[in-house]
C-alpha cells in the first residue's frame, strides 16, 4: 500500500498548480524520475523496469538500482 500511495502522491505533486508542501528530497527525486522517464523512451531495458513500476508490477525501489541508473545516464549522455 505504501508504494502505491507514494506513486500517486508523487504524481499529484508534479502537477504545475501544486505549490507544496513538498516532502524532503522531493526535488532531487523528481529530477531523477524525469531523467529515468526520458531514458525509458529510448532504451528498452530502462523502459521495462520503468513500466514495471508504473504498472505496479515492481516496487518503486527497482528504479533506484545502481545498474539501471548508470544505464539511464549512459543512454542520455550518448545522445
Amino acid at each position: 500500500m505504501d508504494a502505491a500511495w507514494r506513486l500517486s502522491t508523487a504524481a499529484d505533486l508534479a502537477q504545475p498548480h501544486v505549490t507544496g508542501p513538498y516532502p524532503r528530497g522531493y526535488r532531487v527525486q523528481k529530477w531523477v524520475a524525469d531523467k529515468l522517464t526520458k531514458s525509458s523512451v529510448i532504451d528498452p531495458v530502462v523502459n521495462a523496469v520503468y513500466m514495471g513500476v508504473v504498472n505496479m508490477e515492481r516496487p518503486p525501489r527497482a528504479l533506484a538500482d545502481l545498474g539501471l541508473l548508470v544505464r539511464a545516464t549512459r543512454v542520455l549522455t550518448d545522445r
